[in-house]
């Protein structure tokens, strides 16, 4: 009981369908990707998003393989977490001043680290709203969630730009956005 306290409290949580034996296996496999990892954060990097995931959720990551990389990110993508189907996990975040100028690096850890921490979850529906909570902002506190996907956030500003061309693509996006609301 006390190896899995431990465990916890470094991130690495059991899911809800996993056995004791896969859980296991996958804290061996997520530190054995950790050490592999050839470029990774440097370790002051995480210790914003450490305090902010300890006073949410009472982990800090310590086995997150994170490194600086746009390799797989769509160009609004600051980060992505990438979940194997042993439910390894590996970090990749934009290099770039983009990062830090329209969003604080600090707040893209914590955000992925706690898609990394859910990594036995298998529940899209609710995977944003725990990611978000760690956010500072209010409003993307509120928002975020509503967006699953990297493309539904494009989708809703291109149709309040086209908004400015024809009513019709503003009435579209107010719509699907309630819609949100009201199904999220």
């Amino acid at each position: 009981m006390e190896e899995l306290l431990t465990l916890n409290a470094e991130g690495l949580i059991p899911g809800p369908e996993e056995s004791e034996e896969a859980f296991y296996s996958r804290v061996v496999e997520t530190k054995k990707n950790f050490h592999a990892q050839k470029e990774s954060l440097p370790v002051q990097h995480w210790q914003w998003p450490a305090e902010q995931l300890k006073a949410l959720f009472d982990f800090s990551p310590r086995w997150c393989a994170a490194a600086y990389s746009s390799k797989g990110l769509t160009p609004w993508q600051a980060a992505a977490t990438w979940i194997d189907v042993k439910r390894i996990y590996t970090i990749r975040i934009r290099p770039s001043r983009w990062v830090s100028w329209m969003v604080d690096r600090n707040e893209v850890l914590a955000h992925e680290a706690a898609h990394a921490a859910r990594a036995a979850f298998d529940e899209p529906k609710y995977e944003e709203l725990f990611a978000y909570l760690t956010s500072s902002s209010r409003w993307r506190r509120s928002i975020g969630p509503l967006f699953r996907r990297p493309g539904e956030a494009a989708l809703l500003m291109a149709f309040f730009g086209l908004g400015a061309l024809s009513q019709i693509f503003e009435w579209f996006a107010s719509l699907w956005f309630f819609l949100a609301f009201l199904f999220c």
